[in-house]
């Protein structure tokens, strides 16, 4: 794709973090919450960024008007679509459980992921604190700035 700016197009790199929404990864991130067995992976302390579908659909939106209106710099651009307010993988269990009325005390150690998962057990043990700098430069309001929020508008 970045070889179309080198004609005068416009291109826009977008990269998500965990969509809350009805559908996709949170299901199966929420059952063990919603079954009673949910707590920290691993350490609990790694990063888990996050944004709300709506706030996806808006903050696409939000780009895609700048970018109409001349006002993003020509060529390549490069937006996080994260929310602002980061969270651990602990401090999301934690929250689902509170919204869904549940207990958060079963940890689960990394072995016995990385034994089962492989490689794939990276995905959940490790994580990375993403931030939208663009978008929140750009003056974008977040509608969902906290993940608690965010929970409950999908319960």
């Amino acid at each position: 794709a970045g070889a179309a700016a080198q004609y005068g197009t416009q291109v826009e790199c977008m990269r998500f973090g965990l969509v809350i929404g009805l559908a996709g990864a949170l299901p199966m991130m929420l059952l063990p919450i919603l079954l009673g067995l949910g707590g920290r992976l691993g350490s609990g302390k790694q990063w888990l960024s996050w944004i709300h579908v709506d706030d996806v659909v808006r903050g696409m939106a939000h780009r895609w008007r700048s970018a109409a209106q001349g006002s993003g710099v020509p060529g390549v651009g490069v937006s996080n679509f994260t929310a602002p307010e980061s969270v651990t993988q602990f401090g999301f269990s934690q929250a689902a459980a509170r919204v869904w009325h549940r207990p958060c005390v079963l940890p689960t150690p990394g072995w016995p992921m990385r034994l089962v998962l492989g490689e794939q057990a990276d995905l959940l043990l490790e994580g990375q604190r993403v931030v939208p700098r663009r978008l929140e430069r750009e003056g974008f309001v977040f509608r969902y700035p906290g993940i608690a929020a965010a929970l409950r508008s999908v319960k």
